[in-house]
């Protein structure tokens, strides 16, 4: 009797090929953005690292790099591979948002899916939604190298996030929060926009419980605390190399940014919708069709939704006075919240559709509206090979 030899799953070479692609493609454009078009943020920031200006991870590892290599191959190289290990750290959080919706999947599987979510990209309509980048909200950002790591650890961030928040009352769970205040200080070494929103909204939902519990598990809350002020340590060092000092940069709120916000572009709503339309469905039918003698948990897709308000909030009424006043640095959070509940989004809807919550013509609607995102997203990646502005043609 012949044994059949037993082959690697599918799902084994997803969790090679994907990544290996998303690095070799994110490799070519960030060479090219360094060494070609120089219609990036990645020469300002190489320079300001080598003029010892620099305030993030990104200047660390280029000066290191710089070193051995005075071309920045090195560096461009691991550029790449950050892009490619968050296809991992993608399919980590989303899986772990399955497994606290009470379905267990293997991660290998959500490689594909975590691998196309580094296009996400607004819907584009000719003569309505404007450029790709114009108006944007979600769509993923492929010349800023400080905002590359910030995604990268700000979404493995969240995955211990929502896993210890499910537990803390009970237990705490010592090497998840160890991984979870690594990850948000790398986070913040990296760009400080995700910790600017995410600490507000995390204790909101700290004082929410507290109140609930009647105080019961204030010990375990204020340890789950004082690892983001642990983490926060490294922007002393950020907000003083950014705004050194009298006559230079600093920050302010301003309720007239907030107003001409609101008012400068009619199309306003319009953009958001094109932005979030993947989001907005899944969300309508995790809030109105998903309903059953068993509620289904809503409470990481309406934090990740807090979130996403509140990063729009910041770049709103929060300003950069002085030489930065027109960066629109504040504007960050953005990009990735809208990055976190594409992802959440992902988790939702195939969790309903594996339990039967909702119908197959329902998830496919859904696929469908996620991959048109996808498609403008690879077009617009495809654009900025050939040398497009990201900003503009």
């Amino acid at each position: 009797m012949i044994k059949k030899q037993n082959k690697k799953p599918i799902s084994d070479l997803y969790g090679i090929i994907f990544p290996i692609f998303v690095m070799i493609i994110s490799f070519l454009l960030i060479y090219l953005y360094v060494n070609v078009y120089h219609s990036s943020d990645y020469p300002a920031h190489v320079r300001q690292a080598l003029r010892g200006e620099g305030y993030s991870l990104v200047s660390l590892m280029v000066v290191l790099l710089h070193k051995i290599d005075a071309s920045n191959t090195l560096f461009i190289a691991f550029m790449a591979i950050a892009t490619a290990v968050t296809v991992y750290a993608c399919a980590f959080f989303i899986r772990t948002v399955m497994e606290l919706l009470g379905k267990d999947c293997d991660q290998k599987t959500l490689i594909p899916i975590a691998a196309s979510t580094v296009f996400i990209c607004k819907l584009c309509i000719p003569e309505w939604s404007g450029y790709y980048y114009q108006g944007a909200f979600a769509t993923q950002s492929w010349h800023n190298s400080t905002y590359t790591l910030m995604r990268l650890f700000a979404i493995l961030t969240l995955g211990f996030y929502f896993s210890i928040e499910r537990e803390y009352k009970e237990t705490i769970d010592i090497k998840k929060l160890a991984l979870f205040t690594l990850s948000l200080a790398l986070s913040n070494l990296s760009k400080p926009n995700f910790v600017i929103v995410f600490a507000p909204i995390m204790l909101v939902r700290l004082i929410i419980d507290f109140v609930s519990s009647k105080g019961k598990n204030f010990r375990n809350a204020f340890i789950f605390g004082c690892c983001v002020l642990v983490s926060c340590v490294v922007l002393i060092f950020q907000f003083r190399t950014s705004f050194p000092g009298e006559g230079e940069s600093g920050v302010a709120f301003s309720v007239s940014n907030a107003i001409a916000f609101l008012t400068k572009d009619k199309k306003l709503p319009l953009y958001l919708l094109l932005n979030y339309a993947f989001p907005i469905y899944v969300s309508y039918l995790v809030y109105f069709k998903s309903g059953r003698k068993k509620v289904l948990n809503r409470r990481i897709i309406t934090e990740s939704w807090m979130m996403v308000l509140f990063s729009i909030l910041v770049y709103m009424f929060i300003v950069e006075t002085g030489p930065r006043a027109a960066d629109g640095n504040f504007g960050w959070g953005m990009p990735f919240f809208g990055y976190l509940i594409f992802a959440v989004c992902i988790g939702y809807l195939e969790t309903m559709h594996k339990e039967g919550r909702i119908s197959d013509e329902q998830y496919l609607a859904g696929k469908i509206l996620y991959f048109a995102h996808i498609f403008f997203g690879i077009f617009y990646f495809g654009l900025l090979l050939l040398g497009y502005l990201s900003w503009g043609f």
